[in-house]
């Protein structure tokens, strides 16, 4: 059953709810490294005036959130408005909270000895919220020591805040984030989620997308991106006391594949046997030349839009002129997706951005 998107616009600092506005044209998408929504709205809508129109889509000042049934599948600050004027038309674009750190310079000094990256992350949003004109979202709290790195800022680089942290993020011992968005009453609460990795791990709960099934289309490339015949793990610590694992395909080497080496980090793992249960089911997925899938089905069949999150494993099932019986059956991750909402034209779409499609 198609469920109804509704849009609403938000004051992006007193958090107050200024309209909501039917927009048409609608495509949503969400990585772990960002995402974006397009729209468009045309003035002398019924019931509105145009001023309520235009004042509660300022570029910088409003958030527009994309939610069904109260719960929320996309929230973000508008960046860009267009205005044509034989169509008296807006088209809309704006972008997730995380990119909001590209608009904020650092003004502070800081210097961190022995911490983990992510408690540093944590203080340069706490520095960033200390001023009263900033948007405000809610932070985790501090994280067990795993992985003590140095790191120094200095306001004189005139960096922004982002560029900070994905310099964090983005080490070999870094992280995964995201800002999650939920409605309580007439109330949204924004929040930021920091995982190593982000996201459920691999699981007999994980759904399951199926070909022919669940599954419209489907589209494969064969890369090396993220690939490799020796994968290491890398769990929590440091140096000697840091466990590491180290997944052979021997099957390639054997076959004059020349040695190609790829890393993963779970360094919220101590224990060396959960270590090497998670890097055996990673170097499943990263055996090269690494399958990279994109899945296309209707977003309200099973497991439906909004039941799985960013970031979650999830079991691929195809069986097909490529994949001849038995088929194929292998454990990814969702690492984005994008969202078509219900058009006069079309149902509701949505395209899942699986691992590896970054690194293609």
């Amino acid at each position: 059953m198609t469920r109804a998107v509704r849009y609403v616009f938000i004051d992006a600092l007193s958090g107050n709810i200024i309209e909501e506005i039917p927009l048409q044209s609608v495509t949503i998408n969400q990585t772990l490294s960002g995402g974006e929504l397009r729209a468009t709205f045309g003035l002398d809508l019924n019931g509105y005036t145009n001023d309520q129109l235009v004042s509660a889509t300022i570029p910088g000042r409003c958030f527009v959130v994309a939610e069904t049934d109260s719960v929320v599948i996309w929230g973000g600050l508008i960046w860009t408005r267009t205005y044509q004027s034989q169509a008296k038309s807006m088209q809309l674009y704006a972008k997730t909270l995380d990119q909001y750190t590209n608009k904020r310079v650092i003004e502070i000094d800081r210097t961190f000895t022995a911490t983990d990256p992510r408690n540093i992350m944590i203080q340069l949003y706490q520095d960033m919220q200390s001023d009263p004109n900033t948007i405000q979202i809610d932070l985790p709290g501090t994280f067990p020591t795993a992985n003590p790195i140095d790191f120094e800022v200095n306001a004189s680089e005139i960096k922004s805040y982002r560029s900070a942290m994905d310099q964090l993020a983005t080490q070999a011992i870094g992280f995964e984030y995201t800002i999650d968005w939920t409605r309580v009453g007439n109330a949204y609460n924004k929040t930021l989620r920091i995982g190593m990795p982000l996201g459920s791990l691999p699981g007999d709960t994980n759904p399951i997308f199926e070909y022919p099934g669940n599954i419209l289309n489907y589209w494969r490339n064969d890369t090396i991106g993220s690939g490799g015949t020796n994968i290491f793990g890398i769990g929590a610590g440091e140096g000697t006391t840091m466990p590491v694992v180290e997944v052979i395909h021997q099957d390639l080497l054997d076959a004059r594949f020349p040695r190609l080496d790829a890393t993963i980090t779970f360094k919220d793992i101590e224990d060396l046997g959960t270590l090497t249960e998670l890097t055996q089911t990673q170097a499943s997925i990263g055996k090269a030349p690494q399958p990279v899938y994109t899945v296309q089905m209707k977003a309200d069949r099973e497991p439906a839009f909004g039941d799985y999150g960013l970031g979650d494993y999830c079991k691929l099932v195809v069986k097909d002129a490529l994949h001849v019986d038995p088929g194929i059956t292998f454990p990814t991750r969702i690492l984005g997706w994008d969202f078509t909402p219900a058009q006069s034209d079309a149902v509701e779409e949505v395209q899942l951005i699986l691992q590896g499609d970054d690194d293609a």
